[in-house]
């Protein structure tokens, strides 16, 4: 039986960003948070490190100590998770996002909901045409589970290049059990792929159990919340590294 997701180590801050509210502060409410929008909020990427990624260069400030290649990590909390993550699918957009090429000086350009959009984009900007790329990008976003089904976190994952086969063979999965994007839990193992490029790890799907009641209500309401424009993600913070070289 796959096991469930589990930090292995602690985030990089002296306090964990998610918890239980402490009874004494509970009479505050969300007191000092008026003026944040949901332009204000990021939500979290779960990334998967590669040989060359920042969070294994210790010379990198996004280095994180202890994480290896092909672990799972949370870019907001830095936690890194054994494999496999439980994680729960609950929506998903296509975006063709834009980009200057890393050799270049790299940079997010926008994003864009369709490829002749992002060219348009490309041909009427600022920078020169040939030092853009376009990045095809099916962002999933969904809840990851701890050890007794507890949501640990909302959570966004970006699959582009050889990653979109994931995508796809999700979406399959997801079609074939004929229910809501949000009934299964699944199972994201790390997996060692080759290519004209080299060696990497890419993520390997599993479709495990139906979802608890609590876990159904949960995902609905993240839902909802993504359709009525209360959650967004900053496409931003797709990775270069991730999408450029596998």
């Amino acid at each position: 039986m796959a096991k469930a997701a589990v930090a292995v180590r602690e985030p990089q801050n002296e306090l964990a960003l998610t918890g239980q509210v402490p009874d004494f502060l509970r009479q505050f409410g969300a007191a000092g948070n008026e003026s944040v929008g949901v332009e204000d909020i990021v939500i979290p990427r779960l990334g998967l490190i590669q040989s060359l990624s920042p969070e294994v260069d210790d010379s990198d400030p996004k280095y994180i100590e202890g994480a290896k290649p092909g672990d799972f990590f949370n870019s907001l909390t830095r936690e890194v998770y054994t494999s496999p993550v439980k994680v729960v699918f609950v929506d998903r957009k296509k975006e063709y996002l834009v980009f200057k090429k890393r050799a270049l000086g790299g940079g997010f350009r926008g994003s864009f909901g369709s490829e002749t959009e992002a060219k348009i984009a490309i041909e009427t900007g600022d920078d020169p045409p040939e030092q853009m790329e376009i990045i095809e990008t099916a962002t999933n976003f969904g809840l990851i589970l701890g050890d007794n089904d507890q949501i640990l976190s909302e959570i966004v994952i970006p699959m582009s290049s050889t990653k979109l086969k994931v995508d796809r063979q999700i979406n399959s999965m997801i079609r074939l059990r004929g229910a809501a994007r949000f009934s299964s839990v699944f199972y994201l193992d790390s997996t060692k792929e080759k290519n004209d490029k080299g060696t990497f790890y890419n993520i390997k799907a599993t479709i495990g159990p139906w979802v608890t009641e609590n876990i159904a209500l949960a995902a609905k309401k993240m839902y909802d919340a993504i359709h009525s424009g209360d959650r967004k993600v900053d496409s931003e913070y797709v990775e270069t590294s991730e999408t450029e070289a596998f």
